[in-house]
């Protein structure tokens, strides 16, 4: 492959969640609005007509249990070597394109820059995001958030990996000396903690705000095909009625994944 911007995607699957199925559905959304080229990063070949390529590459980080099974998120990092793009879009696999946004991802004054602004779906009848909008119960320090992500291949981004796994690998020690909401690893977190230890002067912000679903809302349905929207259902914090939204012209974190996949 020979681009020089692309989007890389890491899918490993797990006993309840097909992220090659996901990273298919996203691949495909990339293509329809951002025309770049794809790159998973997986364990295992899977058939798509929208991925241009696959770099097979064995998963030998530690597990991360959650929801009942076990995730494996902890060879991200790695990404700045595995990457085959000069400027690099890395993605979750549950983010999904519903406009051309992203265009305007490169070309800032930080090499490395990440989500740092979310918009909540149905926010007076769901206030999950409000609690997570800081990685602390204090409220000190807001979240920067994983999901999307570019760099170059400049020592400042090189710089940015290197704390990533530093950050990871000593990741109980900062879960209790910033006093971490829940005991489950995140990558967010581990950007917010990045960003605290260089003083905000990394890592960069993206200029855009999708939308973030919260894990208990429901996919109801989008349109695969042109994938230009999604219906989502809210399921109301308190005892209101369950809330049906119909998102258009922004893009979509999606956190129930395994009603996607």
């Amino acid at each position: 492959m020979t681009s020089k911007t692309g989007v890389c995607i890491f899918a490993y699957n797990n006993d309840i969640i097909d992220y090659h199925a996901m990273s298919d559905i996203c691949a495909k959304g990339i293509k329809t609005h951002l025309d770049l080229p794809v790159c998973v990063i997986t364990d295992t070949n899977f058939k798509s007509k929208f991925v241009d390529e696959q770099i097979i590459y064995d998963y030998t980080g530690k597990h991360n249990p959650r929801w009942g099974t076990n995730f494996k998120n902890r060879n991200k990092w790695e990404v700045w070597h595995l990457t085959p793009f000069q400027n690099t879009i890395l993605m979750d696999a549950d983010y999904y394109i519903m406009t051309d946004h992203l265009q305007y991802s490169f070309g800032l004054p930080k090499h490395v820059n990440c989500l740092q602004t979310v918009k909540q779906i149905a926010p007076k009848y769901n206030n999950y995001n409000l609690k997570h909008h800081y990685i602390d119960y204090d409220n000190l320090y807001k979240t920067l958030w994983s999901t999307v992500i570019t760099f170059d291949k400049s020592d400042e981004s090189s710089l940015f990996f290197e704390l990533w796994n530093y950050v990871q690998d000593n990741y109980e020690y900062f879960h209790g000396l910033l006093g971490l909401r829940g005991n489950t690893f995140r990558t967010d977190y581990v950007l917010t903690i990045i960003n605290i230890l260089t003083s905000g002067e990394l890592i960069g912000a993206l200029p855009i705000k999708p939308y973030e679903m919260a894990p208990n809302d429901h996919v109801h349905k989008f349109s695969k095909d042109s994938i230009d929207s999604m219906s989502i259902i809210t399921v109301p914090s308190e005892d209101d009625d369950f809330i049906q939204t119909k998102i258009t012209n922004n893009d979509v974190h999606v956190q129930s994944k395994e009603m996607v996949s």
